[in-house]
Order: structure tokens, then C-alpha cells, then sequence
């Protein structure tokens, strides 16, 4: 058994930038680099951490954690649409494994899945079907917020069935760093009336169809593009903190994983903004690697990014490398 780790954010601006800053470049550099070395690697399976934009989730009933037994990425802005190759017994045994070992992670037997997974594959792996995939759920979106320490949990007893897998295994983690934003994926509570019935019901609801919900979002993004890219524009301004994502990446790179438990989800997200939250891909994803055998993860790359939204990192971490 072998494992690679990669954590890296991504970006529904990824695509479209409105302007190749050199940060944009250096960020775009960090990925290839990661691509290359999963493509020499070649992994027998992945197993990748995600969130989900209201794209396949929503509020009538969200859970904390959900593992998929078959996926199937939507055509949303940032994200690459197709079927994902999802070995649908391994992923029950991942499921059950969990569970045994005190997590209650829900089960999907056709999950949908948006940018939050798909970008990551995409760019890291060349495809969302290039290589047999098992999506890992975690929620973000919105409150009541899950505790940093169960997503921790979660990874460990992730990198605990890794450990006994013959296989090569590549481990992902994708969202993050700082970013705020809301006024793309509101919480449900001051959210305008006229999305509230998609957020919370999705496709249940015909109010606002989900492709109507993906052509706003599309839109929105691409007008803020320009504005994102303007000389005059802080990373303040845009929810993109500096020292924390720096302090953040230093934390995982010293492999003190249980610092987190005391955090606090809802200071974050005030504090830093919603989207950071998704640091929690990280936080489970660094956590099973660590469990299967991998040492703390090396950080390739950091900028503070506002071409792209938000704080961009990339690192990684290999079992050949203990």
C-alpha cells in the first residue's frame, strides 16, 4: 500500500480569470506540478474530500457527511460535468468501516456533485473519470456548522481503511483557503426569497429550476471577474487573510491536527468568511493520510490569489517519503 496526499483549493474562476497575474500562473504552475506527479503515480483509487454549492446538496435535508456510491458531476461554473468512476462495493466497505469506528455518515446511492469535487479531479487527475474515485462529503454551506473535530475524526478513521488497502491510493482535498463568498451561496436564513426555495429544496421545487440556479451563478461569476482583477482592490476586502491561511498551512505541515478541535465554526466563518470553511476538506483529508501511514504534508504553494477569490494553496504528502 502506497498513498499520496494532495490538498488545493479551487476556484469557479478557475477557468476564466480576468487577468494571468503571476499569481494566477504560480497557482496554475502549483497544479500541474501535482498533476504530474498523480499522473506518475498513477493511483489505483481515490479518495477525495468535497463540498457542495447547493449545486447537489440542499437544506430540506443536509448531512454532516455522505459518502457516494455512484456520483455524477453537474455542469456548474468552475466544474467539469460526467459521470465519476465510483467502485460502488468499495465505497460500501469505506462506509461500513466508518461507521464501525463511530462515524455516522450518511449514504448516497446516486450522489450529485458540483465544482467542489469536479474542478479537483479535473485538474489534478486530467479527468472526473480518469481514475476510480469514492466522494467524501463533507457539509460547509451553511449553519448549524459541523465541528472541526468530526472532520478530523472522519479522515482518521478515512486513513485507517486506507491502511489496510493493497492498492495505490491518492487522497484529495479540495476547497479553501480564505474566501467570502456569500452573496454566490448565501446561507438559507438571508438568502433572497426568490433563491430560498432552491437552496433549501433543489430540484423538489419548480420556483427556480437548478438550471436557471446555475445560469445566475455562471453570470455572476464571470461579471465579478474584472472587478476581482482591478489594481484597486484589497484582498481584505475579498475575505482573503494572509496570516491565517500561512498559520493554517503550518499547522498541517507540523502534522498538529488536534489544534483544531477547539475552533470554532461560526467565529471562522465570521471572522474569515463562509468559504472558508472548507478547510475542512483539508483538515480530513491531511488527517487520513496521516492514519495511512503518510508524514505531515509539505506546502508547495501559497499566494493570496483575488484574480481568483481567494487564498490559493496546494501541498502534498507520500507514504514513500516516512
Amino acid at each position: 500500500m502506497t498513498v499520496q496526499l494532495v490538498c488545493a483549493s479551487h476556484s469557479p474562476l478557475a477557468g476564466f480569470p480576468a487577468a494571468e497575474t503571476d499569481r494566477v500562473l504560480a497557482a496554475d504552475a502549483a497544479m500541474a506540478a501535482r498533476a504530474a506527479a498523480i499522473q506518475e503515480f498513477d493511483p489505483e483509487l481515490v479518495v477525495q474530500f468535497g463540498p457542495d454549492h447547493y449545486g447537489g446538496r440542499h437544506m430540506d435535508c443536509m448531512p454532516c457527511f455522505c459518502i457516494g456510491r455512484s456520483a455524477t458531476a453537474l455542469d456548474d461554473v468552475g466544474g467539469t460535468p460526467g459521470r465519476l468512476d465510483v467502485p460502488a462495493g468499495l465505497a460500501a466497505d469505506l462506509l461500513g468501516f466508518v461507521r464501525e469506528d463511530g462515524i455516522d455518515a450518511a449514504w448516497s446511492h446516486e450522489m450529485e456533485v458540483d465544482h467542489g469535487f469536479s474542478q479537483g479531479l479535473q485538474r489534478l487527475c486530467g479527468g472526473v473519470a480518469t481514475y476510480p474515485v469514492i466522494p467524501v462529503f463533507i457539509d460547509c454551506i451553511a449553519p448549524p456548522f459541523v465541528p472541526f473535530r468530526r472532520s478530523r475524526l472522519l479522515g482518521e478513521a478515512v486513513g485507517r481503511w486506507v491502511a489496510q488497502r493493497d492498492e495505490r491510493i491518492l487522497v484529495i482535498g479540495t476547497g479553501g483557503l480564505t474566501h467570502n463568498p456569500d452573496i454566490f451561496f448565501p446561507p438559507v436564513d438571508v438568502a433572497p426569497e426568490e433563491t430560498r426555495p432552491y437552496l433549501i429544496h433543489g430540484t423538489r421545487q419548480e420556483e427556480l429550476p437548478r438550471d436557471e440556479w446555475l445560469k445566475k451563478s455562471d453570470e455572476a461569476h464571470r461579471a465579478i471577474a474584472p472587478f476581482l482583477a482591478d489594481a484597486g482592490i484589497t484582498d481584505e476586502s475579498l475575505h482573503i487573510h494572509e496570516d491565517w491561511d500561512r498559520e493554517f498551512l503550518q499547522l498541517l505541515a507540523g502534522g498538529d491536527l488536534e489544534a483544531v478541535d477547539a475552533w470554532q465554526p461560526n467565529d471562522i466563518m465570521q471572522r474569515l468568511g463562509i468559504g472558508t470553511l472548507e478547510v475542512h476538506m483539508w483538515i480530513a483529508a491531511c488527517a487520513a493520510a496521516s492514519a495511512a501511514g503518510c508524514p505531515p504534508p509539505v506546502i508547495d504553494h501559497y499566494a493570496p490569489t483575488k484574480e481568483l477569490g481567494i487564498g490559493f494553496g496546494v501541498l502534498h504528502a507520500s507514504s514513500e517519503e516516512s
